[in-house]
């Protein structure tokens, strides 16, 4: 095997490498869209479809309107803290 042809087959496994890590990071996004949210395994009873008052271990509560809309502040609390969640 020449020089040449050995840098043509590293060139290659390189773009082959580039090609599944590229797969790899959209099959992790795929997987992310499908896996239940935390809130989803620690309270799976509520539906987080419209309105949930959440309450923290401290004795707060907060509640999150319009999730048929978005649920990005839900991302946001640490599911952690959260002693008791429900539809309101």
């Amino acid at each position: 095997m020449t020089l040449d042809q050995t840098a043509d087959l590293l060139a290659a496994a390189r773009k082959r490498i580039l090609e599944l890590e590229q797969r790899v990071r959209w099959l992790e996004a795929q997987l992310e869209t499908f896996a239940p949210k935390q809130w989803e395994l620690k309270f799976p009873s509520v539906r987080f479809t419209d309105k949930v008052r959440v309450t923290y271990s401290d004795g707060k509560s907060e509640t999150f309107k319009h999730l048929y809309n978005r649920i990005d502040e839900l991302e946001l609390v640490d599911w952690n803290d959260v002693v008791d969640c429900y539809e309101v």
